[in-house]
């Protein structure tokens, strides 16, 4: 009988094992879309390095286009082989080492004086004396054949349709008999993957019955064909044989030109690498044609000859979106050839892949399934992270890709089923959360504190901005409105200070008959917390100003360290507040009263909102429990501040005189602003206090007023 513990692992190992299959599944026969992200992520690999550290040679090819100006010079394509037979003379003149054209010559040539008599003596019934004209320029195939058969040249072989569909094939465009006798041709076969993107050239073609297992000399043209840009390659350093090596499941290497193998897929096809081949020398032919063209560009180098005229030659897609010509695709592999820049598959890529798979499963199970949700995530990408980076370091050092693609696969779906399940089994707990927290803090604090564990943070210490608010008058107007209860009018006071704290992000810590605590930064972080308690509280201002017959509010507010968390013996703990904050907060209250504002705040709240409010300085008074003097400011909203601009700049006189010592000329600003503004404490106060300073100097004065006794804390005067 199996034990709980594992019975209620067995949902876990049930969706791990699917999943790993599933994957497995999806790598043996990969949807297309697979398909094609694996292909992009081998495309994303060539642009990060050389896949090996030997330089680069200079391009070993030059191109030549038949473009727009050689049209517009020498007439339409196609053109007359005479012409053809004179660029190629020209280019072996200038000292090409080989030329290779890239240009379907499986038809004759109709201009040609043989076949334009034809055409004449069948249609129009007239003769054409041909007599005076010499052979070979009778028939321009011929003059063709007769030019290049002592040079160095390769016929190009382009496969009918190329690059438009990967699963059709129209077959080979072969040269004309007659010029196929002259020189040898080559394929030019550029058949694009699933997504369009032409990566792989068909570097060799059997033409006959399959390879036979281990190595074969075989001799282009009879026993296989080669790509146009191999076989031009071969014809500029002379060798007529190549060695074939072939597997059970097909070819897997060519010897051709230097000692080391040229790897082949298993139907013959070679990955071009682009990243180091990207400019070539690119000349017009009607540059050559007309002698433009020098040797400097041409000698010792592979020639290709192709249609860049729009409508005429094929652009080719390769990686990275780019849109080449034919030419730029066999001067690219000429210089992979040459550079040994070799990308390959190995035939072992299969089994790596299982073993990516099940180790990206396994552990991406174990971290989804168990661990914390930070360390989940390190855990479960642990290993495709380490697929992925010994993926790219084989590549730039050996050529070889072996995609990390289905280890990421199976990391995201383990990930993903997983941790869907456990966000399902945790959804208790979250409501409970949700539920314990919703009336004391704002609904997003709520939503926020479901993510956290079981029990709420532990408590510790932290910045915070606390809020002490009283209903000044509320025992006053209970006992004059009899008609009301307490009970009433406390909800009718509480009320806006609730709403307008939760609405600004606050946690209610605690109400004791008409106190009430709040503070922000806990449970939840609230960037700038201190500017958000003091919108708050001008907030609750407004709302006592807009609604008549509200209790008095005071509030006070500081800045400063607190123990927040589950506090109190196990029966009675809850989430709250404790610290010389909470003390400050309410002697700040209390300091207002005196003062006769609504709303005081310490320095550290007043630094910490720096130009963001405008606030009136109230008092700079030495406690006797506190170590530093206690500055108090009352905040101001935008409006108050202009309106009160001139009063604010004569009680800064004042008060700078008063700290100065000068309490004589501090007293009577201070009296005229007590005038101008009857019943505001906080002059009458400076005034009395400017007046008792008069009387009795003090022996020392730093501005700091040492009050004898305490600030009065009966809340009914």
């Amino acid at each position: 009988m199996l034990r709980p513990a594992l019975k209620s692992l067995l949902p876990t190992l049930t969706w791990l094992v699917g999943l790993i299959a599933l994957t497995l599944a999806l790598q043996i026969w990969p949807p297309a879309w697979l398909a094609r992200a694996d292909l992009r992520l081998q495309d994303a690999w060539m642009g990060l390095k050389t896949p090996r550290p030997e330089p680069v040679p200079a391009r070993l090819a030059v191109l030549v286009d038949i473009d727009s100006a050689s049209l517009a010079q020498y007439g339409p394509w196609p053109w007359s082989r005479f012409i053809l037979a004179e660029l190629v003379q020209r280019l072996v003149g200038l000292g090409a080492a080989a030329v290779g054209l890239d240009l379907d010559l499986s038809e004759p040539d109709r201009s040609s004086p043989e076949r334009v008599a034809e055409d004449l003596r069948k249609w129009r019934d007239l003769v054409l004396d041909l007599e005076d004209l010499p052979d070979d320029m009778r028939d321009y195939d011929r003059l063709l054949a007769r030019a290049i058969e002592p040079l160095p040249v390769v016929l190009g072989a382009p496969a009918r349709g190329r690059a438009r569909d990967r699963n059709q094939d129209s077959g080979t465009a072969w040269p004309l008999g007659v010029l196929a006798g002259a020189a040898p041709a080559g394929l030019s076969d550029f058949r694009p993957d699933l997504d369009g993107v032409v990566r792989r050239v068909r570097l060799v073609a059997r033409a006959g019955a399959s390879s036979p297992e281990g190595l074969t000399p075989v001799r282009p043209g009879r026993e296989v064909h080669l790509a146009l840009s191999l076989r031009t390659l071969l014809r500029a350093l002379g060798r007529d044989e190549v060695v074939l090596a072939a597997g059970p499941g097909g070819l897997e290497a060519l010897k051709a030109v230097a000692p080391w193998d040229i790897p082949l897929d298993r139907d013959g096809g070679f990955t071009v690498f682009f990243k180091n081949s990207g400019e070539y020398t690119h000349l017009s032919a009607a540059e050559v044609l007309s002698g433009r063209a020098g040797a400097a560009d041409l000698k010792g180098r592979l020639v290709f000859i192709s249609l860049t005229a729009p409508g005429l030659g094929d652009l080719l897609v390769t990686p990275g979106n780019r849109a080449r010509p034919a030419g730029e695709i066999h001067a690219a592999l000429v210089d992979n050839l040459a550079a040994r820049h070799f990308v390959t598959r190995p035939a072992e890529t299969p089994a790596i892949q299982f073993l990516l798979i099940l180790g990206a499963g396994l552990t991406g199970g174990l971290a989804f399934a168990f661990a914390r949700p930070a360390r989940a995530l390190a855990g479960g990408l642990l290993w495709p992270a380490a697929a992925v980076g010994g993926s790219i370091h084989l590549f730039q050092t050996s050529g070889l890709f072996i995609s990390p693609l289905y280890a990421v696969l199976v990391t995201a779906l383990v990930g993903l089923a997983l941790s869907g399940r456990r966000l399902s089994e945790a959804g208790k707990r979250r409501a409970r959360l949700r539920l314990a927290f919703a009336g004391s803090t704002a609904p997003e604090t709520a939503a926020g504190l479901a993510r956290l564990e079981d029990d709420p943070e532990p408590a510790r210490e932290r910045e915070v901005t606390v809020l002490a608010a009283d209903l000044r008058d509320f025992k006053a107007l209970s006992r004059k409105s009899a008609a009301r209860p307490p009970a009433e009018l406390l909800e009718r006071g509480l009320a806006p200070l609730i709403e307008v704290i939760l609405a600004n992000r606050g946690t209610l810590d605690q109400f004791r008959g008409d106190d009430l605590l709040a503070f922000w930064n806990a449970p939840l972080a609230v960037p700038d917390h201190p500017k958000v308690a003091v919108a708050a509280a001008l907030a609750l201002r407004g709302v006592r100003a807009e609604v008549s017959g509200l209790p008095k509010i005071g509030l006070g507010l500081h800045t400063g360290s607190a123990w927040v968390g589950r506090l109190g013996p196990p029966p009675l703990a809850r989430y709250s507040i404790l610290g010389e904050a909470v003390s400050l907060s309410l002697r700040l209250e209390k300091l207002g009263r005196l003062f006769g504002v609504e709303a005081a705040v310490s320095e550290d709240v007043r630094q910490a909102c720096g130009e963001a409010f405008a606030f009136q300085p109230l008092d700079l008074l030495q406690l006797p429990d506190l170590d530093e003097p206690l500055a108090a400011f009352a905040p101001l909203g935008p409006e108050e501040a202009r309106a009160r601009a001139g009063e604010l700049e004569r009680q800064a006189e004042a008060l700078a005189l008063y700290r100065e010592g000068e309490f004589q000329k501090a007293r009577l600003l201070f009296g005229a602003l007590s005038a101008h503004n009857p019943g505001f404490a906080l002059y009458e106060i400076f005034t009395r206090r400017c007046a008792k300073l008069l009387r009795e100097p003090p022996e020392e004065w730093a501005g700091v007023w040492i009050p004898v006794p305490p600030p009065p804390v009966n809340k009914d005067d």
